[in-house]
């Protein structure tokens, strides 16, 4: 838990989730909030942003009712 916390620091909520999804391929909404130690509806506001933007994006699971079971998935930028 502490590595996710001294990234949430040093990276931001954005930089830090993109991270862990290039390093993890995919995460839950559950997984992000035990490791960093925050609730899920707060991450799930974070990841939506990252939806938005197109840096993620929700993967099979994506039932509003189950916010653990939610899979995230980064989207590559190809240059």
């Amino acid at each position: 838990m502490l590595h996710w916390v001294v990234e949430l620091k040093k990276l931001g909520w954005e930089g830090m989730l993109i991270e862990r999804l290039r390093f993890h391929g995919g995460l839950t909404i559950k997984e992000v909030a035990e490791e960093t130690g925050v609730s899920q509806q707060t991450v799930k506001k974070h990841v939506e942003k990252l939806v938005d933007l197109g840096r993620a994006k929700w993967g099979y699971n994506n039932d509003p009712d189950e916010l653990g079971a939610v899979r995230i998935e980064g989207v590559m930028k190809w240059q």
